[in-house]
């Protein structure tokens, strides 16, 4: 009798425990995606500054 009761409970738990995680691990897949395209900008940037600036250099 008593098993029956904690059986459900700790079902339960672990659905609510899961409903819980999912949203946080998909707000950390999230940071991560942003924090790789940030990286991915910041060497674009860094690439063409260089390219223009030696094409600068060039044309003077």
């Amino acid at each position: 009798m008593l098993l029956n009761k904690i059986i459900p409970k700790r079902i339960k738990c672990t659905y609510i425990i899961n409903k819980i995680q999912t949203p946080l691990f998909k707000i950390e897949e999230d940071k991560l995606e942003i924090r790789s395209f940030t990286m991915l900008y910041e060497k674009l940037k860094y690439i063409f500054s260089q390219y223009f600036s030696e094409n600068i250099s060039y044309k003077y």
